[in-house]
């Protein structure tokens, strides 16, 4: 009986403690969208295939970055003859050039 009585309160504990963590994600996640809005690309997908439409090769990576001062994305990509190289991706304008 004890034990029960206990684990409730546990329990209980626990759910008071997940609930403000679950308030400030749906909060957080809300800001990044409302963030988002006004941006001409809203995916690293979407730069990547920026990237590769614009420069011969394969992507990599893609990474969030600051471009000129705007949200944006950096792309590394590797050539056809195999030399690596960068592309960023301006967020807000959709502005693509090599680093």
């Amino acid at each position: 009986m004890k034990y029960r009585i206990l684990l409730t309160i546990l329990l209980g504990a626990c759910l008071q403690l997940a609930a403000p963590g679950t308030a400030m994600a749906q909060a957080y996640a809300q800001m990044n969208n409302q963030g988002q809005q006004g941006l001409k690309v809203t995916s690293g997908d979407q730069a990547a295939g920026m990237a590769a439409g614009r420069y011969p090769g394969r992507v990599l990576k893609v990474s969030r970055s600051q471009v000129g001062g705007n949200p944006g994305y950096r792309v590394k990509m590797v050539s056809n003859d195999g030399k690596v190289f960068y592309v960023s991706v301006d967020a807000r304008t959709g502005r693509v050039g090599r680093d």
